[in-house]
């Protein structure tokens, strides 16, 4: 079978199984989807985050805090206090940092600012110093939400970032900043749904429908994806057990967040075409990104090669809700 893929402003024709030796890493575009936390928050809508314990820099403990607000905000998951209203009402109320490590104290804290969830840990390790090689910095925090109503800790873990890499010749107070800020991020994608790019390969076709794939893909590489929608579905129309289109019209429903009908669309194309290498990491790379009780791309793979010699349902041809 010979498909064209897009290959960074040119296309390359591929033959067959061709496309495993290319590995398809040039062969892509760039959609911003949104991934869930690791952890599923229920009934937490306004949250407090009040300084990381650290008794040797207390000041490294209210950055990393305000680094953790900035991030969560940036989800807009969450309603998040002020942190300067939360500073005012502790101290106003005299809590010291040696009491934010007891749940019974962080549930009345969270009562009294009157959130649902508090977020509080301590600092472990925060450092920076010159190697001979260079220089390296390194952060490691332990880190809890607490849900105010029942005291419970909803979600706890262990981060520790370090590098040995400066960027642009930063100093060392400069690459501790930016450790410190990605293990913010990581706390918060595991508590938070939050904005992440992901790599997806769209497929060029022959036939009848080519033309208009082609200038599908052409809208879509240009980042106008109503229009590439529009050209996807009119190919479909036209011919309904073409994978590359389904497969396309899957592309630009993960770009537009509609997760189900993403899933809907690659199933049909890979159904049409089980042994399509693009369609197969497009897949797996949205049943990794949407953690659920969706069954493992692997399995779902196995099933449908074991059912290619049956009749596929008919694939979808309107346009993505």
């Amino acid at each position: 079978m010979f498909r064209l893929l897009v290959v960074m402003g040119f296309r390359t024709a591929v033959v067959g199984t061709a496309l495993l030796l290319l590995g398809c890493s040039g062969n892509a575009v760039t959609i911003k989807t949104v991934e869930p936390g690791v952890t599923e928050v229920v009934g937490i809508e306004r949250l407090a985050v009040v300084d990381l314990v650290y008794k040797e820099d207390p000041e490294a403990g209210r950055d990393i805090a305000n680094m953790i607000v900035a991030e969560l905000n940036e989800t807009g998951a969450f309603a998040v206090m002020e942190r300067s209203a939360v500073t005012k009402i502790l101290q106003e109320q005299q809590f010291g940092a040696s009491g934010m490590v007891d749940t019974a104290t962080v549930t009345s804290i969270g009562k009294l600012l009157g959130v649902d969830g508090v977020i509080v840990g301590e600092i472990v390790a925060f450092g920076a110093n010159s190697k001979i090689l260079g220089k390296e910095a390194s952060v490691c925090v332990n880190i809890r939400l607490v849900k105010v109503e029942s005291g419970r800790v909803i979600f706890s873990d262990s981060i520790m970032v370090n590098t040995t890499k400066s960027q642009g010749g930063e100093n060392k107070n400069a690459m501790l900043n930016r450790v410190a800020r990605d293990v913010a991020k990581q706390f918060v994608s595991s508590i938070a749904p939050h904005y992440v790019e992901r790599q997806k390969f769209l497929l060029s076709t022959g036939g009848d429908v080519g033309k208009t794939n082609s200038r599908g893909i052409t809208f879509a590489r240009n980042n106008l994806w109503d229009k590439a929608q529009e050209q996807f579905t009119m190919a479909a129309t036209a011919d309904p057990t073409n994978a590359a289109v389904q497969n396309n019209l899957a592309v630009c429903a993960e770009q537009f967040g509609r997760v189900k009908q993403a899933l809907e669309f690659y199933e049909k194309a890979i159904a049409l075409d089980p042994d399509d290498e693009a369609i197969q990491k497009n897949l797996a790379t949205i049943r990794t990104t949407f953690r659920g009780p969706e069954r493992p791309a692997k399995e779902l793979l196995d099933e449908l090669r074991k059912g290619a010699s049956q009749p596929a349902s008919g694939p979808a041809t309107g346009p993505v809700q």
